[in-house]
């Protein structure tokens, strides 16, 4: 089992804002990732957290609590951005994660609620989040997520191309060929290039 990290407030930027359906809003977290769409756009992350079992035990803090494989805890996004914090550049890397430290189910044994606590060694930070998944699913993500054998593979700068794509109004038609080529980004009277990366 693996601690929380600021990786998940990464993932709750991309949930939907308009809560049309409530479920987008969330973010879900399953013993290995943590994923969030707005069905337009999907981000999924790998929980690469250190052993929970590192987690500092102190007064207040609670046990981490194991998730089974089969839970589906979907966290509301904006409480996530707005409420949870991390601890950054500690002297020990745990103390810069968080831990799951209690989980609340019903007599369905469905998830009500999780608290998620986070330490400096001298206090213990418990915040509860209430399950978005008791009244819907989380989406079937998987499925969206293509199988074939991409046509090529380009390596990018993150920034240069966000910078690029800023200069851009409306929709942008994106271009690839082949491993290694520039990536060509059109719109009309506009053209934008971006030079791969080295492999």
């Amino acid at each position: 089992m693996k601690t929380i990290t600021a990786d998940l407030l990464k993932v709750a930027k991309i949930a939907a804002k308009d809560g049309v359906r409530p479920i987008l809003s969330g973010v879900l977290i399953t013993p290995t990732h943590y994923v969030a769409t707005d069905s337009y756009k999907m981000l999924k992350v790998e929980r690469t957290g250190l052993d929970a079992d590192e987690f500092p035990i102190i007064p207040g803090s609670g046990d981490p609590v194991e998730l089974k494989d089969d839970d589906e805890i979907v966290i509301s996004a904006s409480q996530l951005l707005k409420k949870q914090k991390f601890n950054k550049n500690s002297t020990l890397p745990v103390l810069d994660e968080a831990i799951i430290s209690n989980i609340s189910r019903d007599e369905e044994d469905k998830i009500q609620s999780v608290e998620i606590a986070t330490t400096d060694l001298e206090t213990a930070s418990k915040i509860v989040y209430t399950n978005l998944a008791n009244e819907n699913s989380f989406p079937q993500y998987e499925q969206t997520i293509p199988t074939n054998a991409p046509k090529a593979k380009v390596k990018i700068n993150p920034k240069q191309l966000i910078e690029l794509l800023q200069q851009f109004d409306d929709t942008v038609e994106i271009e690839l060929r082949d491993e290694g080529q520039p990536i060509i980004l059109r719109q009309k009277g506009m053209l934008g290039l971006l030079m791969p990366k080295r492999y």
